[in-house]
């Protein structure tokens, strides 16, 4: 694989570098790479499963709105933003040396310049010809919670508290305002997305799954706890003193933490069904439960 893609990205985008397997991607359908060349490295994305032209438009609309914090792909020698190999999606990036929001915590003058990023991005006219999904609040989440509850062997010792998540979601759903006005979500926006350089430079990453949804659905992530970082009073602050003013739906923030973890359930439910050992997902999968975890903030937001 490795022989045959440093062949592809020499023939399609010129460049000449060596390839290294990166980890730590929750993509299940993405492989990703660090291609070192001789002046510069790239980041390298093989997608299956997606449709980059959504990708893309975002990205101009982004670039012409002046977001700086953006990383915007390399194009190829044909001047596309992306290649076909074989059934697959290439996406080449500039290589940005630095760690992420999980690994380094940010200072509150970066903070504050999320704040100022995001709003911007949520103030993006999005053009009604744009491909791109939109918020229909769905219950498939909760669908799935429910059936996988009368399952003896559904994680048992946290059986009660999801069973918690999922009645305060059925009535968070019921009283959400479905007419909150749309905006452009970038909707995975935790510690994860968040790039911090070797400059203190700060850029929001993996745009694949953009959305049209009230701004809360990135705003929860701001104090929502994921990863067990993101949970400080001051880190919120900070991040408003840049957003600006705003009135936020606390319901929706509400309602928004409770779907996203009924969601991450389900996920390490079947990822610990095909790994039961593997310890870095039994330890992120028990850390949602840890005191000032995510749970424990939305149940909060619950609560206001």
């Amino acid at each position: 694989m490795i022989d045959i893609l440093q062949k592809f990205l020499k023939e399609k985008y010129g460049l000449g570098v060596l390839l290294k397997p990166l980890l730590g991607g929750a993509d299940a359908n993405a492989t990703l790479f660090k291609g070192t060349g001789d002046t510069n490295d790239y980041f390298i994305k093989v997608k299956s499963q997606f449709d980059p032209n959504s990708l893309l438009s975002i990205a101009h609309l982004l670039q012409d709105a002046g977001i700086k914090e953006v990383i915007y792909p390399v194009k190829a020698l044909n001047g596309s933003y992306f290649e076909n190999l074989e059934d697959k999606i290439l996406l080449v990036y500039p290589f940005i040396e630095g760690e992420d929001g999980f690994h380094k915590n940010l200072t509150l003058e970066q903070w504050t310049l999320l704040g100022m990023s995001l709003k911007k991005i949520h103030e993006i006219s999005v053009p009604p010809s744009l491909r791109i999904r939109r918020e229909i609040f769905s219950d498939k989440w909760r669908k799935q919670i429910r059936s996988l509850l009368k399952q003896e062997n559904f994680f048992p010792k946290y059986k009660k508290t999801i069973q918690k998540l999922l009645n305060n979601a059925e009535i968070l759903s019921k009283k959400v305002d479905l007419s909150s006005p749309f905006v452009l979500c970038h909707a995975d926006i935790h510690g994860g997305n968040v790039l911090i350089d070797n400059h203190n430079g700060i850029y929001i990453v993996d745009w694949d799954d953009p959305i049209l949804a009230p701004k809360e659905r990135d705003l929860m992530f701001v104090g929502g706890g994921v990863g067990n970082v993101w949970n400080k009073t001051d880190q919120e602050e900070a991040f408003f003193r840049g957003y600006g003013p705003e009135t936020i739906n606390s319901l929706l923030i509400a309602y928004y933490r409770h779907e996203r973890i009924l969601e991450d359930v389900i996920e390490y439910y079947h990822l610990l069904k095909a790994t039961p050992n593997d310890p870095d997902f039994n330890k992120q999968f028990n850390a949602q439960f840890d005191s000032n975890g995510v749970v424990d903030i939305a149940f909060k937001s619950f609560d206001i």
